[in-house]
């Protein structure tokens, strides 16, 4: 979609998984030269730097994420056997959690909860949860048919964690105590939100449920327009002052009003939306298929009533076209 300009001998060739951007900088893993690599891309100036993590035969199917400013990636240590390792992109400290549990491959990367101090981790056996204050590891008490965690997120509140695999969206404590679960309206989770006491859950059918945080008891749903390729990894931003929630989905910006729980916009061929200045990052493409990057501020109503009477210059609807759209005259 877009084209960092960074050193044209940098080889970017190999096999490499995209993290995301943090505090100015874009993160990727690489399988380079026989070695797992860091990579950090300098969004102002293009520069590139790369950090050891591993011997390539240590790491485990480049199972990586980005969150918080931290890094996460599984890998095999030769005398401890499975960890997790956490690096902080800010401080450059590195902490490492051993896995003293049987399991054959993680079904999404490590994720780290910043809010109770844990990294949840889902395998193809069971989900386990890593208590980052003192290392301890715990099982999940899964509920029936759990089939490895999609999603995880908490709330910094209550603390609890909750999870969703395919079919299931559960809460626990940090000690991986089960204490609610909600079963899917036949379709699947593409995200995860708290939002005060309220749990958002938007699935891949087009539908934001809300439900009650403390016991996952059903409070009310909202269409929400999906989009056409299909709809997964949704990204959330609440603006408390303006009661608005934006949902960012592949290449869809969902725009929510949180006391009506209406959609008030939603935007296609959009990248999502930047609180601090409000506008929204979109792209378009030509007929020779060449893309273009931009953006455009979040108007108001009156602002936009303003630039349609400012565009027509004075035109107005006849008679006729009012009577057709119901408007009277």
């Amino acid at each position: 979609m877009w084209r960092i300009a960074a050193d044209e001998n940098y080889d970017f060739s190999s096999g490499a998984k995209l993290l995301g951007a943090h505090n100015g900088f874009y993160y990727l893993i690489q399988d380079k030269n026989l070695e797992i690599v860091l990579t950090s891309v300098n969004l102002a100036t293009g520069e590139i730097s790369d950090t050891f993590l591993s011997d390539v035969t240590s790491l485990t199917d480049n199972v990586a994420s980005l969150s918080d400013g931290k890094i996460l990636y599984l890998f095999n240590d030769p005398d401890q056997g499975f960890a997790v390792s956490m690096l902080d992109t800010e401080t450059g400290k590195t902490d490492i959690y051993p896995l003293d549990v049987k399991f054959t491959s993680l079904v999404r990367s490590p994720i780290y909860l910043k809010d109770v101090s844990a990294i949840y981790c889902p395998t193809a056996e069971d989900d386990f949860i890593i208590n980052t204050k003192n290392k301890k590891l715990v099982n999940i008490e899964s509920p029936y048919g759990w089939a490895g965690a999609q999603y995880a997120t908490c709330d910094d509140v209550s603390d609890l964690i909750i999870a969703t695999d395919k079919n299931t969206v559960a809460a626990f404590d940090i000690t991986g105590a089960l204490k609610y679960y909600i079963t899917c309206p036949g379709t699947t989770p593409v995200g995860l939100f708290c939002l005060d006491d309220e749990l958002l859950v938007p699935y891949s059918n087009g539908w934001l449920y809300r439900y009650k945080l403390s016991d996952g008891s059903f409070l009310g749903r909202t269409n929400i327009t999906t989009y056409v390729a299909g709809s997964k990894d949704a990204k959330f931003e609440y603006d408390k002052k303006k009661h608005t929630l934006y949902i960012q989905n592949s290449q869809m910006t969902n725009v929510i009003d949180t006391e009506s729980w209406v959609e008030v916009a939603s935007l296609n061929y959009c990248l999502g939306h930047h609180g601090p200045s409000d506008h929204f990052m979109s792209y378009a493409h030509n007929s020779t298929d060449k893309y273009r990057l931009g953006y455009f501020r979040h108007y108001t109503v009156t602002e936009l009533m303003q630039k349609g009477n400012k565009l027509l210059n004075g035109l107005e609807m006849t008679d006729e076209e009012k009577s057709e759209y119901g408007i009277e005259h």
